[in-house]
Parts: C-alpha cells; structure tokens; sequence
C-alpha cells in the first residue's frame, strides 16, 4: 500500500486496519490476526464513510450518479461538465435518446437566442425526449437558456413555442 495510501485507519479493538486507495478511490479492510499477519477481509468501492463498532463494519457507499448533458449545439457544456467532474459525478454529453433516459439526473444548458435554441431541439428530436424525462420523474434542470426553454414561449422570439414544461412567458428585462 506505499506510495497508494492515504489514510490508515485502526479498529477500536485494534483487528481491523482501513485504508483509502487515492488511485482507485476506494476503502480496503484487512485484519490483523493473532501473529499480526494481515488478511484482506474486503474492498469497498465508492465508499464515502467507513467505521468499524462493536465488531460490525458499517460502511456508506456513495455511488456515481449518471447525469446526461444534452448537447443541442446551444450549450455552455464545458463549464457544466467540469463542475460535475468537481462533484465527481459521471458525465455524458449525449443527444442519444436511450442515454438521457437512462441517466440519473440530465441537464439542459445553453447560451444564445431562443427561438434557435428550440430549432436545434426540433431537428435533434430532442423536445419529446425531454417531455420523457419530466413525465418519468428524472431530475431535470435547464440552466441560462435551458431554464428559459423550460418556459411556453419568450419575448425574445415571438411565435416559437418553449418546452412549455413550466407555465408561463419568458419577458424581456425592462429598460
């Protein structure tokens, strides 16, 4: 474990010793047994919170969650793609229907003017797949644009219809 470890930690009893593997992120258990060899006793990935009381190992397992980017051409998709690396979430940039709805949470960015937005939408088919995702209850957020797409519609571009996921008109900021 040279050169991997990061935090070692001893047992109450003084049997079980756990380390952090910075590499591979995860939490390993080994015993120590009378003559003080070691037995690894197991490997927990993606754990966030280990303790070992009262002879039980209790163990949080802080799995990734899948979080999709759609990628209409219209998306400020770098900034948001790092902040979720920051959080060390699993990332897709993906317009692929299958993979928005599989994701555990999906976000809709997005930089420009309305109406063009929801062209790109339109041409990507990409307006019922987000219907989908609200209608199944997948956590969804817009952000800049996308929040405003959410909307019926936008001063912005009169005429075009918004995802009309959220009631109301997006109204130009008065002078």
């Amino acid at each position: 474990i040279t050169g991997m470890c990061e935090k070692l930690t001893l047992s109450e009893d003084g049997t079980k010793l756990f380390y952090y593997d910075k590499k591979t992120r995860d939490i390993w258990a080994i015993e120590l047994d009378n003559n003080y060899l070691l037995k690894e006793i197991g490997k927990f990935p993606n754990v966030s919170k280990i303790a070992f009381t009262n002879g039980k190992i209790y163990v949080t397992s802080r799995t990734k969650n899948r979080i999709a980017i759609i990628d209409y051409d219209a998306g400020n998709i770098k900034s948001v793609e790092k902040a979720l690396a920051y959080l060390d979430e699993e990332v897709r940039i993906t317009r692929d229907r299958e993979e928005i709805l599989a994701s555990d949470g999906v976000i809709l960015p997005g930089v420009g003017a309305f109406g063009d937005a929801m062209e790109k939408l339109h041409t990507y088919g990409l307006v019922d797949v987000i219907r989908e995702v609200v209608r199944r209850q997948i956590p969804f957020l817009g952000i800049c644009l996308g929040l405003q797409l959410m909307f019926e519609s936008s001063e912005e571009t009169p005429g075009v219809e918004g995802l009309g996921l959220l009631p109301g008109k997006i109204l130009k900021i008065p002078e």
